[in-house]
């Protein structure tokens, strides 16, 4: 850049984003699906964990337990997010 700054820098001048009502409507549906989908993956996991193959397996069992401890960390991570301030 001519004047020595980074391609995109603004000189320490930020801009603030303001999300519309649609943006922010998309985001809570999105939101809300990818809470959906993460409930319906915490339930495979613990249905894999009640199976008698992954019991007698320790190294799948611990897998199946790290995705499932992965997984209740987003939906709280979810729900705090949820339930916010908005800005």
């Amino acid at each position: 850049m001519p004047n020595g700054m980074p391609w995109g820098s603004l000189g320490g001048t930020e801009l603030e984003t303001v999300p519309d009502e649609t943006t922010l409507a998309e985001l809570a549906s999105e939101e809300a699906k990818l809470c959906h989908v993460n409930e319906g993956i915490k339930r495979t996991l613990t249905e894999l964990l009640n199976c008698e193959t992954v019991r007698d397996d320790r190294a799948f069992r611990t897998w199946v337990q790290c995705r499932l401890m992965d997984t209740e960390r987003e939906l709280r991570s979810g729900r705090r997010r949820r339930s916010a301030p908005e800005p």
